[in-house]
């Protein structure tokens, strides 16, 4: 038995041998032992990385064929994770049925859960971000450690940073100082590490977060400066996020004109009075709005239809739609970040002493009429060219504002979600003749590098194009 044992646990070293003796056989053999590793939840101690070394090596060395080795633990992996993720749908709901053991502690996940469903988003409301994704790199490592070795992730974690308007000191329930409670409580660094605990522990019941310990620095602001307070947030975000890269957008996510918009999204229904567009201020808050929000199938499906995917416009998005109706095509050529950082320096420009007013409802309509016509011209001019279509694309629409400007009635496109046959028909014929002018006009150079030039776009609008259709509905 105990010979049996030591081959299945270190099989790899014993590959040579068994082919030696039973020939094919050692195909059946490898396909038991990645299923098991990867299909039953208590088998997790089989060999899996070394195994497959082993077996590149003798592959390599002819003692076995790679293309039946590529097609058995393929399969074997996909039949193993499939058997596995059935075992846990079947026993992880049943779970909640049982009562606190020495195993399972479910006044502590009842808390959890009652807690995030309660705050939710407001949680991390002046985090930058929202949850990502549980694929994403740190996160999913996250969850691996709260499977596997939840004891360890005090080491492994930064940890989480709190701003807090008061905190208040006391005696704990056990006797010892510490805090009793905090006032105006906000995550600001750590959205990762709070949303990827609250969805592994909702995914994978059986995670024993009673065996988790988080390390938190909490800051109480003195400010009594708003201003002061977002830019001290942001400079935490900034400095302290070293666990996946923080981007300028998402240091903008709570600049006024960006909280604005959201709270119009939320509030401002399409004509349909059903749908609504998702203005995403938070990375990753679309995602987090359907995982929160979607609890069940059918709500989840109601979700999509009413705010689908097509109608979610991120702060680089709407950057890139407004600049480009702006006719600054040349700032939307740098790419979303560059062209964000942009954005943002013309919405801070200003010589004023008291900032411009914030977008209301009219304003926000005629944002999205702009995403739309930039959304619509792109997918138009995709297929048309084999290169260059986000710069065609941008310069086409900057040239319907320079060339149709007021005469472009924004509101019949937010009424009809979309443009009319004849407005396509239109940007099709001046993407062409822009398409010939950028590639005339930019002397042998990449027209990507060529397209970010002011004289670029100096160019393209002092070009002559055919006049603009008659009957173009959008016209006034």
């Amino acid at each position: 038995m105990s010979a049996f044992i030591d081959f299945f646990l270190h099989a790899e070293n014993h590959l040579r041998v068994f082919i030696e003796h039973y020939g094919v056989w050692v195909y059946g053999l490898l396909f038991v032992i990645v299923f098991c590793e990867t299909g039953l939840v208590v088998t997790p101690f089989l060999p899996g990385d070394s195994l497959l070394f082993a077996v590149g090596a003798l592959a390599a060395q002819g003692m076995m064929k790679v293309e039946i080795i590529g097609a058995l633990l393929f399969l074997a992996a996909i039949l193993g994770n499939s058997t596995n993720y059935a075992i846990g749908s079947w026993i992880g709901p049943r779970v909640f049925h049982f009562e606190s053991g020495w195993f399972f502690r479910k006044d502590y996940l009842m808390k959890a859960h009652a807690f995030y469903e309660k705050y939710g988003g407001r949680l991390l409301e002046a985090n930058v971000r929202s949850f990502l994704s549980a694929t994403a790199k740190v996160n999913k490592g996250i969850r691996d450690t709260l499977q596997h070795t939840p004891e360890r992730f005090m080491a492994y974690n930064n940890g989480i940073v709190i701003v807090a308007d008061e905190v208040h000191l006391g005696k704990t329930g056990d006797g010892g100082p510490g805090i009793l409670w905090l006032k105006g409580m906000q995550i600001v660094n750590g959205g990762q590490t709070t949303a990827s605990i609250y969805f592994s522990k909702k995914k994978n019941p059986e995670i024993d977060l009673g065996r988790v310990r988080v390390p938190a620095k909490i800051i109480a602001l003195r400010s009594q400066d708003a201003i002061a307070e977002e830019a001290l947030i942001s400079d935490i975000s900034r400095f302290a996020n070293s666990q996946t890269s923080v981007k300028l957008s998402d240091l903008s996510a709570n600049k006024p004109f960006h909280v604005q918009i959201e709270n119009l999204a939320l509030s401002t229904y399409c004509p349909d009075g059903i749908g609504r567009w998702f203005y995403e201020r938070a990375a990753g808050s679309y995602n987090t709005m359907l995982l929160r929000e979607g609890t069940t199938p059918a709500r989840l499906r109601q979700l999509k239809e009413s705010i689908p995917t097509s109608r979610r416009i991120t702060k680089t998005d709407l950057a890139k739609y407004l600049n480009a109706w702006a006719q600054r095509p040349d700032f939307v050529s740098f790419g979303t970040q560059k062209n964000f950082e942009r954005f943002m320096a013309d919405l801070a420009s200003s010589d004023a002493e008291v900032p411009p007013p914030l977008p209301d409802v009219p304003a926000y309509k005629t944002m999205v009429a702009k995403a739309i016509l930039f959304k619509k011209a792109h997918a138009l001019v995709r297929p048309m060219f084999q290169q260059a279509q986000a710069n065609v694309a941008a310069y086409v629409v900057s040239l319907l504002a320079n060339r149709l400007g007021e005469k472009l009635d924004l509101d019949q496109i937010w009424l009809r979600q979309d443009i009319s046959a004849e407005l396509k028909m239109q940007i099709q014929a001046w993407a062409a003749e822009v398409n010939k002018v950028l590639h005339d006009s930019a002397g042998g150079r990449m027209i990507s590098e060529w397209a970010k030039k002011p004289e670029c776009w100096e160019a393209v609008r002092g070009a002559s194009y055919t006049e603009s259709m008659q009957g173009i509905p959008e016209m006034r």
